[in-house]
């Protein structure tokens, strides 16, 4: 039985011959991969012309980039997604950035603040919202307190 992909998943298209818009075509299950890590497909039947060459925004096709402050593993669901789990968990594939990390927009692993800054905050966008260490204090990687 064909029916449309599960949200995370897009259809496994490989040219505009074979793209069919959301709503017009079931597709069988194994046309169907995970969205791309640093993407989130937000809809059952999420597509994408080609699946390695996903735009920044390709929302006419319910797929996005993730947000900033946020990181998006492969098979995410939400661009903006609240949920706070450790990303080196293999049952955590989206949430927002935890402490001591900064998630530039369309992250898929949250980075570590630089060596000498912290960050003791959630959602944390660039390094440059990591805080400097305080003076007297060593601030190495993922650092959550100076």
């Amino acid at each position: 039985m064909f029916q449309p992909c599960p949200v995370g998943y897009i259809r496994a298209t490989t040219g505009a011959t074979d793209f069919k818009p959301i709503g017009t075509a079931d597709v069988p299950a194994t046309d169907c991969i995970k969205c791309a890590a640093t993407f989130a497909c937000t809809v059952p039947g999420a597509s994408a012309l080609a699946p390695m060459k996903l735009k920044s925004t390709d929302a006419a096709n319910n797929v996005g980039l993730c947000g900033a402050g946020f990181f998006c593993k492969e098979g995410a669901t939400e661009t903006n997604p609240l949920n706070e789990c450790d990303p080196a968990v293999a049952t955590c594939n989206m949430g927002i950035c935890p402490e001591g990390y900064y998630c530039p927009r369309g992250t898929n692993m949250p980075v570590v603040c630089p060596t000498g800054k912290f960050s003791n905050s959630i959602g944390v966008r660039a390094s440059s919202e990591c805080l400097d260490c305080f003076e007297g204090y060593y601030c190495g990687g993922s650092t959550t307190k100076a």
